[in-house]
């Protein structure tokens, strides 16, 4: 389904169009709980398809909900573009567990590389 690069890994037959971030390049934002984000995101319906949108802009920053609705409008950039709320909801979550999971890597190695292993 298109460049690995802009989607989540695995079938999502509910995808009407792929997302057109890399998600490798995401900016991220530091969370309340010291952890960070750089695909939080929202989604909204724009002429009865459900666009899946970020609320981390582009040089790091936490979006407020109106924030990344006028920031959709004015780029156009989206996570992925859903034929229902449901579809979006499904492919955040996914989409959220398989951006964390690269991030647990540099975490292991500076643990494995601090303690000689």
């Amino acid at each position: 389904m298109g460049d690995q690069r802009f989607v989540v890994q695995g079938q999502w037959p509910r995808v009407v169009e792929p997302g057109n971030l890399d998600l490798g390049q995401r900016p991220s934002v530091k969370n309340p709980d010291g952890g960070t984000s750089s695909v939080y995101s929202m989604s909204i319906n724009v002429d009865g398809k459900e666009y899946l949108i970020p609320r981390v802009s582009e040089d790091g920053r936490l979006l407020t909900e109106d924030e990344a609705v006028n920031m959709f409008y004015k780029t156009r950039n989206h996570l992925g573009v859903f034929s229902s709320p449901d579809s979006a909801t499904d492919y955040a979550k996914a989409l959220h567990e398989q951006q964390a999971s690269y991030s647990e890597v540099p975490e292991m190695l500076r643990y494995l590389l601090g303690n000689g292993v």
